[in-house]
């Protein structure tokens, strides 16, 4: 398993698609971008992925809402993308976010320390919540799209491994449980690939 990746983060949430008899023409989005630790880097990749969904995936049909964790502050509530003023809203927000700074790991460290620990727990905690609050949503097909820091990524993963009985680990077991229960399909992007929009194509 290779650490750090959306692909692997994937797996260790488990494919979460809602039956056959949950699907209907209507669709209702919730993307949820994880810059609280995000590199700049990451936020240029985000801000593109934000725009190509924006720009080829959704519909007047859909409704739309984004939250982040990090400094952006955006909580948009759903609302349709007939009029996409405010996704281009949340978007600039965070193409404007001030990442915050990053401190280089020491040579041949793997572990990730208690920062990056308690900033992926927040994002997951985060995550929980807003898929809670979508599962209650009535009608539609309910999607996820978790845009994942690098950093968050790989803290849980190896949490999974090192520490499968910890706060990490369980928070993420949760995410999968309630998006599971909750009929809601779940995509994780990772903001430091633009190869990740591959995970997007499914929403066309």
């Amino acid at each position: 398993m290779k650490f750090g990746t959306a692909a692997a983060l994937s797996v260790l949430l488990g494919c979460l698609a809602p039956p056959a008899a949950a699907q209907t023409s209507a669709r209702i989005f919730v993307f949820m971008v994880d810059d609280l630790a995000f590199k700049p880097s990451e936020t240029r990749n985000a801000v593109r992925l934000l725009g190509l969904l924006r720009d080829e995936s959704l519909t007047e049909a859909d409704l739309v809402g984004i939250v982040s964790t990090g400094p952006s502050g955006v909580a948009t509530d759903l609302h349709s993308f007939a009029d996409p003023r405010r996704l281009n809203d949340s978007i600039r927000r965070i193409a404007n976010g001030r990442p915050l700074p990053v401190a280089e790991a020491a040579p041949g460290s793997t572990a990730h320390d208690a920062d990056s620990r308690r900033d992926a727990r927040i994002a997951f905690l985060t995550a929980t919540d807003v898929v809670r609050n979508l599962a209650k949503v009535e009608g539609g097909s309910k999607q996820f799209v978790f845009v994942s820091s690098a950093e968050t990524a790989a803290a849980a993963l190896e949490a999974a491994v090192a520490d499968p009985g910890g706060e990490l680990a369980r928070a993420v077991a949760e995410l999968a449980s309630v998006a599971r229960q909750g009929n809601v399909t779940m995509r994780v992007v990772d903001a430091g690939d633009l190869a990740n929009a591959n995970v997007l194509r499914p929403l066309r």
